[in-house]
């Protein structure tokens, strides 16, 4: 206890910042060049880009796990079945 109330922290550091520069515009060191396409080759790219982009995407969903069980189809065959035959007794009477 006696060593951590002898501790001083220098905050003249931490806290300090830069002065601010208010209304300065600096410009840039040098400016970025256009690059121009022929429509052909800016076509050319979008379309292998797509294809790349497609093509992972259908990869990374794999498989659909959340296929139908079969169990599902049994069932809603028979209730669809006794559906038919109650329907037609129903209708008898």
């Amino acid at each position: 206890m006696k060593n951590m109330m002898n501790v001083s922290v220098n905050n003249t550091n931490i806290m300090s910042a830069p002065p601010l520069k208010v209304g300065e515009l600096t410009p840039p060191n040098k400016t970025l060049t256009p690059v121009l396409f022929s429509r052909e080759q800016a076509d050319r790219e979008f379309y292998e880009i797509d294809r790349y982009v497609s093509q992972r995407v259908k990869s990374s969903l794999g498989k659909d796990q959340r296929k139908t069980p079969t169990s599902v189809y049994v069932a809603t065959g028979l209730l669809t079945l006794a559906g038919l035959i109650f329907g037609k007794q129903l209708l008898k009477k």
